[in-house]
């Protein structure tokens, strides 16, 4: 994979329809250069030390000009690495990819195309409108809208397919009057879909008449859909029925904890918006003789993954006990191929420490990584038994002070610890949904209001949580 460019579509906005080519080419890239309508969080699969080079183009605004692209592309290969040319939707559909791979070959560069799902079928299709339909478009025909001239209106008003214009937004109104004039009956379907595949997707229906005045308030990029087709929408829809279609949730967890609940929100068609509330700094920590512990406990994902970092053999463990609070805990732990002797019911340092006491006896020694500044009742209580406690500071959470005017516009929050309730100026009218009862306790001193509290202490029982508002 030396010297080479890859031509890969990135599909039109949903970072999972990325073809597994065209993200195992991105794993593997040493170069980047992409495109302004891809999601960024294609960006977070790049392998360490992966050059980024954003050359995004918009209406009006091209200030990275093709013929530079072209020779970006050239450089980078020239340099003996392997290039990922990252393409909002597919390379050869108004993509210019043609034109980047002719210039690559002019130069005799090595280059490989990987196809891209293309916003003119997948944008529809979030949208419950099929581009084809037996009985009703036998064809479908994808119109470059930016160029208006070089449309033949007369041609495509007498096609009984299905017609879809890329990047004609702002030239809606010509769009629509100059297919009637040629032909197009006025009441024809006309369906306009911005940010299409997207939690924040919106979509207006009308017809060549009306569809102008209907999606005034719309802003590029969109499609525009014509045809019979776009009838079916009603009831075919389905991505803005997800339960959670439409909402901005604001997740405050870490970044590199966030994959599972933004996962999960997005799937029910949720819009997850990410600004981490705290901060995890490991501290310097070495690890005692582990084979003296009867049991190893570990409250947390933090806990398991730095400890982990520290141990240099797996079988330094002995024949130490494992112990954990919550789900996320235990599958963190059992990615380094352990199983959990104990996790509670309940997915508090309570039920863990109640549960437990049958477990030990007098004089067992207990480990117990964790943060700084936690709570002090499981080594306490521990200690209240006989047991032997010894706490291994490994972290220390830092809460990011967050400013009124950085808050970005939310319905909802998801607070997944106590240690990040703090950071939230004055909040006002913003549901806060809460992991637990003790992160709901600190969220209510915080001063919100509308707390909810998810009945099982899971990433799981949160979204339950959030379905039935």
């Amino acid at each position: 994979m030396k010297a080479k460019v890859y031509l890969a579509g990135a599909g039109p906005g949903d970072a999972e329809l990325i073809t597994v080519k065209g993200l195992n080419c991105l794993r593997n890239a040493e170069v980047i250069i992409y495109d302004s309508l891809i999601n960024d969080r294609l960006l977070s699969y790049a392998k360490e030390g992966a050059e980024k080079i954003f050359v995004g183009k918009r209406a009006g605004n091209h200030t990275f000009p093709q013929e530079k692209i072209n020779e970006l592309l050239a450089r980078k290969a020239g340099e003996n690495k392997t290039v990922v040319r990252l393409k909002g939707g597919d390379p050869f559909v108004f993509g210019r990819g043609a034109e980047e791979a002719l210039y690559l070959k002019q130069n005799n560069i090595d280059f490989e195309i990987i196809p891209g799902v293309t916003s003119a079928i997948a944008g529809a299709a979030y949208a419950g409108i099929s581009v084809t339909h037996r009985g009703v478009s036998p064809s479908f025909h994808i119109i470059n809208g930016h160029n208006l001239p070089d449309v033949d209106f007369e041609t495509l008003a007498k096609l009984s397919g299905t017609l879809v214009f890329l990047m004609g937004f702002s030239k809606l109104e010509n769009i629509c009057s100059n297919l009637i004039k040629y032909g197009k009956q006025p009441k024809t379907p006309v369906a306009v879909v911005s940010n299409a595949t997207y939690p924040c997707q919106k979509t207006v229906t009308g017809s060549l008449l009306d569809i102008k005045q209907k999606a005034n308030n719309m802003k590029a990029p969109a499609i525009i859909v014509v045809g019979e087709v776009v009838n079916l929408r009603e009831n075919i829809k389905w991505f803005e029925n997800k339960p959670l279609f439409g909402r901005n949730i604001l997740v405050t967890r870490p970044k590199h904890q966030n994959s599972e609940l933004i996962q999960k929100i997005e799937a029910a068609g949720g819009n997850p918006v990410e600004l981490p509330a705290i901060e995890i700094v490991p501290v310097k920590a070495v690890l005692p003789e582990l084979k003296q512990y009867d049991w190893l406990v570990f409250t947390s994902i933090n806990a398991v993954e730095l400890f982990f970092k520290l141990l240099p053999d797996i079988r330094e463990l002995g024949s130490a006990k494992i112990a954990v609070i919550g789900k996320s805990t235990a599958e963190c732990i059992k990615k380094y191929h352990i199983r959990p002797d104990f996790m509670p019911d309940e997915f508090i340092s309570e039920v863990l420490v109640k549960g437990f006491k049958d477990k030990i006896k007098r004089g067992d020694k207990i480990l117990l990584p964790k943060a700084e500044q936690t709570r002090d009742i499981i080594p306490e209580e521990f200690k209240n038994i006989g047991a032997q406690v010894d706490e291994l500071i490994l972290y220390r959470t830092i809460a990011l002070e967050i400013n009124k005017k950085d808050l970005p516009d939310v319905d909802s929050v998801c607070f997944m610890s106590p240690s990040s309730a703090g950071s939230f100026p004055e909040p006002e009218n913003i549901k806060a949904y809460c992991i637990g009862p003790v992160t709901a306790k600190a969220v209510g001193e915080a001063g919100f209001k509308d707390v909810i509290t998810a009945d099982e202490y899971t990433i799981d029982g949160l979204m339950e949580k959030l379905y039935e508002a």
